[in-house]
């Protein structure tokens, strides 16, 4: 477990929820698991971008239906705080709110940068 279990001392940081993660270990192993992360990872950022898309369009109702979506499979990888700012977008329901949800899917991609930057610390990405 290496690296993971070393970062487990501090269990849980606003990125990364290591509990989830060391159970998913458990769970597939190393290898399953890097290839579960690799592909959330580079299919995210192509979703990001079609999320961005329909917020250009003003489709409340796929945004809200979409940022559930994501924040549910966030959950289940440990991605805490990417997890927390879905939640957030899925939260606005009206067209004048549509500004701050840009600045919300701007934190989304910063996120989710920073997120690959957790894993990579722990050894699960490239």
């Amino acid at each position: 477990m290496g690296k993971l279990a070393t970062m487990m001392t501090t269990e849980k940081t606003y990125t990364l929820d290591y509990s989830v993660l060391t159970e998913l270990y458990r769970l597939m192993g190393k290898e399953a698991l890097a290839c579960l992360i690799d592909e959330f990872l580079s299919s995210h950022w192509q979703q990001v971008n079609t999320l961005e898309a329909t917020l250009k369009a003003q489709n409340i109702k796929q945004i809200h239906l979409t940022a559930h979506e994501f924040k549910l499979t966030c959950e289940q990888l440990g991605a805490s705080k990417l997890s927390v700012l879905y939640e957030e977008l899925a939260g606005f329901d009206e067209s004048a709110e549509l500004g701050q949800a840009n600045k919300c899917l701007h934190r989304i991609q910063c996120e989710l940068a920073q997120l690959n930057v957790a894993f990579r610390q722990i050894g699960f990405t490239q």
